[in-house]
């Protein structure tokens, strides 16, 4: 169970103190995410949602035309048989339970939160949404803009951090044990990035950047290897090797302790070449780790000026290394940018302003749709 789907439990909870229940509607199969939903008492039906895909995955794309209209009436039979008022669709491309929900007597909040939709989808999702939508949601500034020329009718909602959970005194105790357990020396400086092994996520940039910073800096990579990106991942081994590195990078793998790795860092680094709203900015930001972050997605809105981390551009290992280096350098500095933006984080990106916003919006597509 990722991050999302825990963030959509979280404010699902929260929600019931606002007299919204809420009722999950997810894929075919078994997974812990219904295990853990329907112990916290919500109710969770299975849908076959056939995906549209790249058009080179005709089977798939076949499998979505053929199964829309099932699902759309499968869809349709659960908003009128469990008494839906409100379908919040999340996704783009999630076409078939947002035609179910314009079709019937239930309001649609359509919830738009990437920016990697190719370019026909992106339009066809926009103008959809257009016609659909009673509220039509963005994870970010940035993914509205990305979506529509004119985004006055938009609303922004930002994914949240649970600040509890994010808390840099609760975690704080665990430096010791994880340096000796990446086996990186107490003197040295912890950069750190947490994100899959993918090329979309930037780690040769941020791997030529951590090479022109001083030779106690030691790099945390966190994150899966995808078997998908495999060639990639051994590619980043080679120039490691390349650039005498070897001794200095280490891939974490995944991991369940993000908040305790957080603490680890010296700076936190997103190299990312494209993301959306990342929300692992927010958790570095909420833990008080100092961050470093390419200019992409809503980035700029999470980190909207100096005094609370450092912004480069994409794709710029020098920058980057900059950056860091500035962060590194001035301890001073790094503090007290990590602690406006935990209180940035606490203002803005919190779990209870999460559930406010919700409340906000739903309340609006129902007035529109009543």
């Amino acid at each position: 169970m990722g991050g999302p789907l825990k963030r959509s439990l979280s404010v699902a909870r929260r929600l019931r103190a606002h007299e919204i229940e809420t009722t999950f509607l997810v894929p075919a199969g078994h997974d812990s995410f219904v295990t853990q939903a329907e112990a916290d008492g919500f109710h969770c039906l299975r849908i076959n949602q056939p995906r549209i895909r790249a058009p080179k995955r005709i089977r798939e794309n076949l499998q979505f035309i053929t199964g829309f209209r099932r699902c759309v009436r499968r869809a349709e039979t659960i908003i009128d048989t469990e008494d839906i008022d409100i379908v919040h669709v999340n996704g783009p491309l999630n076409y078939a339970v947002a035609y179910a929900a314009a079709r019937s007597d239930a309001s649609l909040v359509w919830h738009f939160n990437d920016t990697l939709t190719p370019t026909p989808l992106k339009q066809l999702s926009a103008t959809l949404a257009e016609r659909w939508a009673d509220q039509k949601v963005v994870a970010a500034d940035a993914v509205g803009e990305y979506f529509y020329t004119d985004t006055a009718n938009v609303e922004t909602l930002y994914a949240p951090v649970d600040v509890e959970e994010f808390d840099p005194n609760v975690a704080a105790d665990q430096q010791k044990n994880l340096r000796a357990e990446f086996g990186i020396p107490a003197s040295a400086n912890i950069v750190g990035t947490v994100g899959n092994i993918n090329p979309a996520k930037g780690h040769q940039f941020l791997i030529e950047a951590v090479s022109q910073l001083e030779k106690d800096a030691h790099l945390v990579i966190v994150g899966r290897q995808l078997e998908s990106q495999h060639s990639y991942y051994e590619k980043l081994q080679q120039r490691i090797q390349e650039l005498n590195l070897g001794s200095r990078v280490t891939f974490a793998g995944w991991r369940s302790d993000i908040p305790e790795i957080l603490t680890l860092f010296d700076v936190f680094v997103l190299a990312s070449v494209t993301e959306a709203c990342p929300i692992v900015v927010l958790e570095a930001m909420a833990m008080k780790c100092p961050v470093v972050a390419t200019d992409v997605g809503g980035v700029k809105e999470q980190i909207p000026s100096a005094d609370y981390g450092w912004v480069v551009p994409p794709e710029d290992p020098e920058r980057l290394s900059i950056a860091v280096n500035a962060a590194l350098q001035s301890n001073s500095e790094r503090m007290k940018r990590a602690e406006n933006a935990r209180k940035r984080v606490e203002n803005v990106f919190s779990l209870e302003a999460c559930v406010e916003g919700h409340v906000q919006i739903y309340r609006a597509a129902d007035s529109k749709n009543s």
